[in-house]
């Protein structure tokens, strides 16, 4: 039933208040509430809302939404309504509505920036649960609008609760991390290495034929590389400039089993684990994104600022190489995704770890085959050309883009058989 023209017609109720009617093509109107009593309507709908983040699709006459305020556990609500020429007729007998500080209304929102408040204001902790509340009647008239912001308001949720469940799992740990570090942070110099040309390596499975190109182009290069990657560079002996790791996890230690020469700059995130620490004798600690370690790096010691909310370290690598004063970067092993049903590249950690564990009921086939289909993919391609995605990877190259495109760099990546990656085409400086 939509209508580009929505005008509303005000209708008296038997209570004497003025209810919000839309006409559709046959001259019908709807009234968005009860033409008996539409506030005790609106009361006996608030009754069975115990969440505290509330999202109302469309406005009305509002008498929902202020029942909802008036329980002490709403705490947040987000009123999303479109087609502003109209929503003035509303508007003039809500201003008290608007004047609550809890209230925000989002007129025409695209669903891309719906989605963004909404990741930004959304904390799970501090409000509870979040709830959608569409007025069913004005939804119907802007059908496909509303279903998008519906959407864009449930894929903000289903990121808040993908982060919140890894900050419940992991918090403790990267508390206790950065408890630990300390010490040795403070004797960290303040010297960082100047990138100009460098190379960023992942360890995607299109690494085994890129590395003939890097050795070619190593003398030209600061190589930067992830902790996954390391072990394949050292077994191709190419000794990197610098590597990055920012997982919290103990079996993170996994990546240098194959040893880390000692006089090469290790990154590290402040939360990562002490045992890391001890492996090269010129850490760089940097500041991610917890709270405690953007903390201490503005008050008790200056530390590089890292950007770890890509959630991979080849994100966070791109952050750094940019912190580092890099102007021209080309990609290794930046897959995002399995190319041809391989998940890393050869030499990785996973190779002598399944290895390890091979039996005659176990091979080492089958050790990669349950990590690459314990979760949901999505092959995209055929033939000799195909790879498979997976949610995260598609959220993880899509961060990646969106950092690329907001930083003033050249980035190429090296061709290989993985995801392609949409970015910028800058020329180098």
């Amino acid at each position: 039933m939509k209508d580009a023209s929505v005008r509303y017609t005000m209708m008296k109720a038997r209570s004497g208040l003025d209810v919000p009617a839309l006409t559709d093509r046959w001259g019908a109107l709807h009234p968005l509430h009860s033409l008996v009593d539409p506030r005790r309507e609106g009361t006996r709908l608030a009754g069975s809302l115990e969440e505290g983040f509330l999202v109302f699709l469309g406005l009305g006459g509002a008498f929902h939404i202020e029942a909802a305020l008036e329980n002490k556990n709403t705490r947040r609500v987000i009123i999303i309504e479109h087609n502003k020429e109209a929503l003035g007729e509303l508007l003039a007998q809500k201003e008290a509505l608007l004047g609550d500080r809890r209230v925000t209304l989002l007129v025409d929102s695209p669903p891309s920036e719906t989605e963004r408040f909404v990741l930004n204001e959304y904390n799970p902790l501090l409000y509870g649960a979040l709830r959608i509340i569409p007025l069913r009647t004005r939804v119907a008239f802007d059908r496909e609008a509303f279903d998008a912001s519906a959407a864009a308001v449930e894929s903000a949720l289903k990121k808040t609760a993908a982060d919140f469940s890894v900050q419940f799992l992991f918090g403790i740990r990267w508390f206790s991390n950065i408890l630990r570090n300390l010490e040795k942070a403070r004797t960290q110099g303040d010297e960082l290495p100047e990138l100009s040309r460098t190379a960023l390596v992942a360890a995607g499975p299109s690494l085994d034929s890129q590395l003939s190109l890097l050795k070619k182009e190593r003398k030209s290069l600061f190589v930067l590389a992830s902790d996954t990657s390391l072990p394949a560079l050292l077994a191709s002996d190419i000794l990197p400039d610098g590597v990055i790791s920012i997982d919290c996890q103990h079996i993170s230690y996994h990546h240098f089993m194959a040893g880390l020469p000692r006089n090469i700059p290790l990154f590290l995130d402040l939360s990562s684990p002490p045992v890391a620490a001890s492996l090269s004798d010129r850490v760089i600690f940097c500041a991610g994104g917890h709270p405690l370690a953007r903390y201490i790096a503005r008050t008790w010691k200056a530390l590089p600022a890292l950007d770890t909310s890509g959630g991979n370290v080849s994100y966070a690598a791109l952050s750094l190489a940019h912190t580092l004063g890099a102007q021209e970067l080309l990609l290794f092993g930046a897959d995002f995704s399995y190319p041809e049903g391989r998940s890393y590249a050869g030499g990785t950690w996973l190779y002598p770890y399944f290895r390890f564990r091979e039996n005659r009921f176990r091979p080492l086939e089958g050790s990669f085959s349950s990590l690459l289909y314990r979760g949901e993919l999505k092959k995209t391609g055929g033939g000799v050309s195909w790879y498979y995605e997976t949610p995260p990877l598609i959220s993880y190259r899509e961060h990646f883009e969106e950092l690329a495109a907001s930083l003033p760099l050249s980035i190429r990546a090296v061709p290989g058989k993985g995801a392609p990656l949409r970015l910028p085409a800058r020329p180098p400086a």
